[in-house]
């Protein structure tokens, strides 16, 4: 934590120990797949 807080460029997010970092890529996965099976009908609205 201290390599991530004296960092020049912080993380916005620190995701620690191996486990969380897998379930924490597993979830990201999961949302990419239903923002790209969704981004036709998400791009329409025009905004």
């Amino acid at each position: 934590m201290i390599t991530a807080v004296e960092s020049d460029n912080p993380p916005a997010l620190l995701v620690l120990g191996a486990p969380t970092v897998r379930m924490f890529r597993a979830e990201l996965d999961t949302r990419r797949a239903e923002l790209d099976a969704w981004e036709e009908v998400s791009s329409r609205t025009g905004a």
